[in-house]
């Protein structure tokens, strides 16, 4: 893969854990293969940030999904409400893991606007 991943580092053992980026289909460009993490819980267990290279969306990592897109996420869990949003990026987790933070842009306007999910 072309690109770069999302790395997780554990102080206690030294470790750094690939986390990846969102999986490209086959076909796809294969250079959006691309992570960038702007927040995570205190505990590591939650990640946000944007992914892709030219047109960057909100993604999340947990260890039960992997890396996915905010909206992939939301649907899973029968979320609809973001469907006439266009997800840019998630820039804060509490420290807790209970709720992620990020903007985009909601249907034809131009206006950046706040987003805020509670995931438990």
């Amino acid at each position: 893969m072309h690109g770069a991943s999302t790395y997780l580092w554990t102080a206690w053992d030294g470790h750094f854990e690939d986390l990846g980026a969102v999986k490209i289909p086959l076909g796809g460009d294969q250079s959006n293969y691309i992570s960038q993490p702007y927040a995570m819980s205190d505990d590591g267990s939650v990640v946000g940030g944007e992914t892709g290279r030219f047109q960057k969306f909100a993604m999340i990592w947990t260890r039960a999904t992997g890396m996915v897109y905010v909206s992939d996420f939301l649907t899973s869990k029968g979320v609809t409400d973001h469907l006439t949003w266009t997800l840019g990026r998630t820039v804060f987790i509490t420290p807790d893991g209970r709720l992620m933070v990020g903007y985009g842009l909601k249907g034809l306007s131009p206006a950046v606007r706040t987003w805020i999910v509670n995931l438990k």
